[in-house]
């Protein structure tokens, strides 16, 4: 099927089967915010609330762990911890906590759904360590006691560790609750109206067993925009194949639809960005097919969704290199604050981190490197599993106190001179 008469006959021969919906008087943004009522702290440094084990490493005793929150959720070193947490618009209910001498370890079931998990510490030092999965990446917080939190994805079980200097510190769970942001919601699935640095311009959500989706938006676009493309697709069998069809073309792509959970949030899976003009129809079919060029999968278990947002026009530091004003990460929305554009030397180039005003976020795009193997590092640290040729964008979650991050050549030839790097710092915008 090639073409937007094509597209049209889709949709109107689909019309009875997907839910298919143009976003009107969208919000201007995303607010979230994180209710907690805070109490004077009565614990001091070195005190315990609980009887805790000897070896310091983590104190499960009865007690220790606690489930089931009541109207003002549970309180733990005299504070009340928040029975709610407003994340990207979805709301997370507090679940259990758990609390240990220096380290304290929750274990995660498996689910289909993501959480959200939130810390305090005993202690007037606020500076946490935690760990999210055994041997993932360690970062250091230093905010107020449970007004932060991190993402945990759906998934297997998953053990997610905190430790501290001294004293005890405070894990606690937050699991999927309601409502739902405002959005094109069905069977479970939500495309938000708005997100960090974009807007929604349609959505659709195919039933169980459809191979297919179209979307149709009517607005109008304010000049040439970048539209960024949410689809999801699970439970096809192996060998499927999926297709991205715009009027300026079609996007191939093999895999990634195997896995049979569908995901809440679409937008925050993943997509595909494309730049279109004002005048261009916005008409999209995803379709799922057996092999590339195969018919459309038939499976009962099939889920696809597709939607499309207009994005706000970012930052342009030159020479090729641009920054999002907004974006999203870790359940949190973030706000672009400083830029940087160093000279790239032969081995890449290091700026110092801005003192800014809480929990810093970078993003470290360059362009044109050509055939050099491209990392970063915070403050020397070269732990990054993260290496692109030529050009790309690295997300770092600085920890608290950085004071240097640098784009570094791991391999490969020089960077060239022609070669370009942007530097953004992004503070929480919740």
């Amino acid at each position: 099927m090639n073409g937007i008469d094509d597209l049209r006959r889709t949709l109107e021969t689909h019309a009875d089967d997907v839910l298919d919906v143009t976003a009107a008087d969208r919000g201007a943004g995303i607010q979230r915010r994180i209710r907690t009522t805070r109490r004077r702290r009565t614990a001091v440094a070195g005190a315990t609330a609980a009887v805790v084990a000897a070896t310091a490493l983590v104190a499960f005793l009865p007690g220790d762990r606690d489930s089931g929150p009541d109207a003002a959720g549970p309180t733990v070193f005299g504070i009340d911890l928040p029975a709610t947490i407003d994340s990207l618009g979805f709301t997370y209910d507090y679940d259990e906590h758990v609390r240990g001498e220096e380290r304290a370890v929750l274990r995660l079931e498996a689910s289909d759904e993501p959480r959200l998990v939130s810390w305090g510490t005993s202690t007037d030092d606020d500076r946490v360590t935690v760990e999210v999965g055994a041997g993932g990446e360690r970062r250091t917080f230093d905010g107020a006691d449970f007004t932060d939190w991190t993402y945990v994805a759906p998934g297997e079980a998953v053990r997610v560790s905190a430790r501290v200097g001294t004293g005890d510190v405070s894990l606690a769970a937050y699991t999927l609750g309601e409502p739902r942001p405002e959005g094109v919601s069905a069977d479970g699935v939500t495309y938000r109206d708005a997100i960090a640095g974009g807007t929604l311009l349609g959505a659709a959500v195919g039933e169980p067993g459809q191979a297919e989706v179209v979307v149709e938006p009517v607005a109008a676009l304010d000049g040439r925009t970048d539209v960024f493309y949410a689809s999801y697709c699970a439970g096809a069998p192996a060998g499927a194949f999926l297709h991205v069809a715009t009027a300026d073309g079609e996007v191939v792509s093999g895999g990634g639809c195997d896995d049979s959970r569908v995901p809440v949030d679409p937008a925050v899976v993943g997509g595909m960005t494309q730049a279109v003009g004002p005048r261009q129809d916005l008409a999209t079919r995803f379709y799922v097919t057996d092999g590339e060029d195969g018919p459309l999968v038939e499976d009962d278990d099939l889920r696809v969704g597709l939607g499309l947002y207009a994005q706000d026009a970012p930052r342009d530091l030159g020479d090729g290199i641009e920054l999002p004003e907004r974006v999203e990460h870790d359940g949190h929305a973030w706000q672009l604050v400083e830029t940087a554009s160093p000279d790239l030397g032969p081995d890449g180039a290091a700026v110092a981190v801005p003192d800014l005003d809480g929990r810093t976020l970078a993003l470290i795009a360059y362009t044109r490197a050509d055939d050099s193997r491209i990392t970063y590092e915070v403050d020397g640290d070269d732990s990054s599993s993260v290496s692109y040729v030529g050009g790309g964008t690295f997300t770092a979650d600085l920890p608290a106190g950085a004071a240097e991050v640098a784009l570094v050549r791991l391999g490969g030839a020089p960077v060239p001179a022609e070669a370009a790097v942007g530097f953004g710092f992004y503070v929480l915008a919740d």
